[in-house]
């Protein structure tokens, strides 16, 4: 992952940044300064503490990374909610200032943030846990298609692919903002054996050609995928994560 502090552009590429939990819980303390009085009440209303730390992490991930690549002081960037629930920055003291595209997704000890300054993008990241009904869940938001493509592999690949699927859904439904207004199983994706990924069928017939996927190397134990709007890169190059440790630890020095 790449891990330098160098302002960068976002006119040629979304940017996804990573940062692991026990870097959030490290810092929590000055962490927490960063969230508004209701931030910090939703936070709080996590019963468990990993829950309130991913909550946390996801939020300063945003506000820090925003103010890093715009140039703007941190205490002017907030994270507002849609009426979907999708999430956007906003200027805190000029309403009119058009900020870049957000996505935010965490699972186990994993927080995921994306950014793309001309048009909406969606990520997410799934840990591939093997306590997890797999054939309930594909009959709850797969399509058929998608079924068999799963079960054609053995049991290792048959995981993975499960979560390659989920997670494309995923970060659609999140850049489109529909999330829960739709069901998964009417989004179809093909998964060549390469692992690229492109949308056969939705609502809308013009998204299959509107909308690019991307999954994004990690960590084997977990699966991480994007969806941009009119966004088209190499696939052998795909979008790379960015360690926001160093960020983080410098806000907090």
């Amino acid at each position: 992952m790449q891990a330098n502090l160098q302002r960068i552009s976002l006119s040629d590429t979304p940017q996804i940044w990573v940062v692991q939990l026990p870097h959030i819980r490290q810092h929590r303390s000055a962490l927490k300064t960063l969230l508004s009085a209701e931030e910090l009440q939703r936070c709080l209303r996590y019963q468990h503490l990993d829950d309130r730390d991913r909550f946390l992490g996801g939020r300063v991930l945003a506000k820090l990374v925003a103010s890093h690549i715009l140039n703007i002081p941190v205490s002017e960037i907030a994270v507002a909610l849609e009426s979907t629930g999708k999430p956007f920055l906003r200027c805190v003291s000029e309403d009119n200032i058009h900020l870049p595209f957000i996505s935010i997704a965490h699972a186990g000890e994993t927080i995921v943030f994306a950014i793309n300054e001309h048009t909406p993008i969606g990520v997410d990241v799934e840990l591939l846990r093997t306590d997890v009904d797999i054939d309930d869940l594909m009959q709850l938001a797969f399509d058929a298609i998608e079924i068999q493509a799963v079960n054609d592999f053995d049991a290792h690949c048959r995981l993975r692919k499960f979560y390659e699927f989920w997670t494309l859904k995923e970060a659609f439904l999140k850049a489109t903002g529909e999330g829960l207004l739709t069901e998964p199983n009417t989004i179809v994706f093909h998964i060549d054996a390469k692992s690229h990924a492109r949308l056969i069928k939705a609502s809308d017939e013009k998204a299959k050609s509107l909308w690019n996927f991307y999954f994004v190397q990690f960590d084997e134990s977990y699966v991480i995928a994007m969806a941009a709007k009119n966004y088209k890169i190499d696939w052998c190059e795909g979008p790379k994560l960015i360690d926001a440790a160093r960020l983080i630890q410098a806000h907090c020095r």
